[in-house]
């Protein structure tokens, strides 16, 4: 029931059809598992928002990610779980992750 897989290093459209074959209404299951993935990963790390490339090495989070297309992880997140999870990218040009909300004042602490 997911959506069909994408060679890595897709085009825009391709990576415009994985995302237009994906349930518009509900997650795959593959998604919910990597939603879960990232969630769980951010509940154990503790320390609020977390660097992006740090749970894309995460075992879980990486195995979770499988399904996509190489480099649509973050676009992934912010079209799919925005509402949950959200992204950024630091003073530093690092993209960091965390629950909505979240990541404001994780910016606004680190440029000070």
């Amino acid at each position: 029931r997911g959506a069909a897989p994408v060679p890595p290093g897709a085009t825009p459209e391709e990576k415009e059809e994985f995302f237009a074959a994906l349930p518009e209404e509900e997650f795959s299951e593959e998604e919910e598992l990597l939603r879960a993935a990232l969630l769980d990963f951010l509940e154990r790390s503790g320390t609020g928002p977390a660097p992006l490339s740090d749970a894309a090495a995460d075992e879980a989070v990486a195995d979770a990610k499988l399904f996509l297309p190489q480099g649509v992880f973050k676009e992934w997140i912010d079209r799919r779980i925005g509402g949950e999870i959200e992204t950024r990218v630091d003073a530093r040009g690092q993209a960091i992750f965390g629950k909505r909300g979240e990541l404001g004042n994780a910016v606004k602490r680190r440029r000070v």
